[in-house]
């Protein structure tokens, strides 16, 4: 777990592995991954539809976790 005023980088990448990417000046972390939300068949194709998402994380000046956020983007509300 993430717990924001409690969770330092240390733990984070001892849990997690190097993040994804990493703001210029260190403050911010993320990792990404996708997962297929849904499978389109139609004719004689199926099309799958995913939803990629990141945890963006925020520290602190000394490194301590102040904000912890899941971003998602791909497939609509409705699936």
């Amino acid at each position: 777990m993430i717990v924001p005023g409690q969770t330092t980088r240390e733990e984070i990448l001892l849990t997690l592995g190097a993040p994804d990417q990493v703001s210029p000046d260190g403050s911010q972390m993320v990792y990404s991954w996708e997962k297929i939300k849904a499978i389109v068949v139609g004719g004689y194709a199926a099309t799958p539809l995913p939803q990629w998402s990141s945890l963006v994380i925020t520290l602190d000046e000394h490194n301590v976790v102040v904000q912890r956020e899941i971003q998602k983007k791909g497939v609509p509300a409705f699936w």
